[in-house]
């Protein structure tokens, strides 16, 4: 039992060391007074904001699990939804298909393909 918490604990030290050298040998990037001063916004709540909107409230449903190659699919799923893109997406998915599938460029029937694609699903 003791060694197990001294194992944790050098672990917790070694990870706050971590963090501490980033952080020193990354200082000269991390000018929040000169942003401030000009009047930059320093956004780190807006961007924690927008990881939770993004990522967690899709990806941490209850009974969820994700492989890492599943939740980035998700996530840029999500973001295309998000900035409503998503026609842009899909236009340009089902023209990227079809030339990769059929060798063809996408036609002026691309409507009722696209009907019927949504009916069939």
């Amino acid at each position: 039992m003791t060694r197990r918490l001294v194992g944790t604990f050098d672990a917790a030290r070694h990870s706050r060391s971590q963090v501490i050298g980033y952080l020193k040998r990354n200082r000269k990037h991390m000018r929040y007074e000169i942003c401030l001063a000009k009047g930059y916004p320093v956004v780190s709540g807006v961007i924690e904001g927008a990881c939770r909107n993004l990522i967690n409230d899709r990806l941490e449903l209850t009974g969820m699990s994700w492989t890492p190659r599943g939740a980035e699919s998700m996530m840029r799923l999500r973001a295309v939804h998000i900035n409503k893109d998503w026609d842009a997406f899909w236009k340009h998915r089902s023209q990227s298909e079809r030339s990769r599938l059929y060798g063809i460029e996408d036609s002026g029937f691309r409507e009722i393909r696209d009907h019927e694609i949504r009916r069939a699903a």
